[in-house]
């Protein structure tokens, strides 16, 4: 575990909320190979991983609209139906699963809060048989606003906890991209960074996360020691 800020007083978490691609599961090849086919089926230049690493954070409703304001719903839905071709290929991050086990083992309350499409979500999350894990999952199109609105936070804790009062500094937000980090100060939890940035947080100027791990055995590390 690093502080990013290095003034900021870690507080053990009760609830960690989890982004779920590139934070538990592998998905960049993947969304590489789908949002490749899309752009060529609509006349569009292929992008790089790099531009497709940088792009796309949104969910595909918001990202669609972006980039084909006219016809995003038709683009959105051959977008779908190439990645359904895709979602038995998803593999978990190295010792994501014994963070989440360690979470379990802790009684520390598991979700997710992805900007995946609801139903590959949790296609992926039964295929990996990870549904034990987690309290409650939230993607895309299960409410009226996706990431990084914090209804998608708030919604969770109200699923997981009810209309307990919890402190939020015991309320991680997990996640690898400046949409999770902006999701975590919008509702008010712990914005924590997940993956290798090599230090180029210029992005997240305006929602710098407090703490970073970089790989899950660096987290299950951290979660072993509670």
């Amino acid at each position: 575990m690093e502080l990013l800020d290095k003034n900021y007083q870690v507080s053990s978490p009760k609830i960690i909320i989890f982004d779920w691609d590139n934070t538990l599961v592998d998905s960049w090849s993947l969304m590489y190979q789908v949002i490749n086919r899309t752009l060529l089926q609509y006349g569009k230049e292929e992008w790089s991983l790099d531009d497709v690493k940088n792009r796309i954070h949104r969910s595909m409703r918001d990202t669609m609209s972006l980039y084909f304001p006219d016809n995003w719903q038709e683009v959105g839905q051959f977008f779908r139906q190439c990645y359904s071709q895709f979602t038995k290929e998803i593999k978990p991050l190295p010792d994501a699963e014994s963070s989440l086990v360690l979470a379990l083992n802790k009684k520390i309350l598991c979700a997710i809060v992805s900007n995946k499409t609801n139903h590959f979500l949790l296609e992926e999350i039964k295929f990996l048989n990870w549904s034990k894990y987690f309290q409650s999952t939230i993607g895309s199109g299960d409410l009226a606003y996706d990431k990084p609105s914090p209804i998608t936070v708030q919604e969770t804790l109200k699923r997981i906890i009810g209309d307990t009062n919890i402190d939020s500094e015991q309320v991680w937000f997990i996640g690898d991209t400046v949409t999770d980090m902006e999701t975590a100060y919008n509702a008010n939890c712990v914005p924590v960074f997940f993956g290798n940035e090599e230090n180029n947080f210029i992005r997240y100027k305006s929602c710098m996360p407090k703490i970073w791990f970089k790989d899950h055995k660096l987290l299950s590390h951290y979660l072993e020691m509670l």
